[in-house]
Order: C-alpha cells, then structure tokens, then sequence
C-alpha cells in the first residue's frame, strides 16, 4: 500500500503574547523542584506534573473500561462466549505492561 508523508516547519515568534500563558502540554515533563527552578530562571509555566497526568489517566481508563462492561461487552458474550472475557482482560493485561515498559 503506497503512502506518502509530508514534513512542515513552522517558524513562530518567541515574543507571541501566546507564550506567555501556554495551554497547551509541551514535553519534557519535570519534577516539581526542576519546574520550580525553571520558572524562577526563565519564567516558565508549571502545569500538572505526572502523578496529576497519571490521575487523569487513570480516570479516563476507568470510563473506557465502564463503557465497554455496560455497552459492548454483553453483545460479545452474546456472540462469542466466556472466553470473550478471558481475551479481554488479557488484552487489558498486555496494554498495561507495554505502558509500564514505556
């Protein structure tokens, strides 16, 4: 299957009043006391650090998982038996481990 991609650069202006209240999450993630020092030093946003993100997250897992239970999974069960929920926890199972892993 052929596919092509296509490479932009943008250039902005440091100066852009934007920057000065970022709304937007932008890597590297810091520790508090590294964003601390940063923000004295060059004035830099804090945003949420990583245990906030990871709540998130987490919430955002657990309405994924509330979806699935109430709206698709007593069709599959339906369709396909008990063994429906054994692929699905170990998908869940793999997921997780690949995001440990990074």
């Amino acid at each position: 299957m052929p596919f092509a991609t296509i490479l932009t650069m943008v250039e902005v202006d440091p100066k852009d009043p934007a920057f000065q209240n970022s709304t937007k999450f932008v890597d590297p993630v810091y520790e508090l006391e590294e964003a601390d020092r940063l923000k004295g030093e060059k004035g830099v946003g804090v945003h949420a650090g990583r245990g906030e993100m990871a709540a998130g997250g987490a919430f955002a897992a657990g309405a994924m998982l509330t979806m699935l239970a109430d709206a698709m999974m007593p069709e599959a069960f339906e369709h396909g038996g008990k063994l429906v929920g054994l692929m699905t926890v170990i998908g869940f199972l793999i997921a997780a481990i690949l995001a440990v892993m990074g």
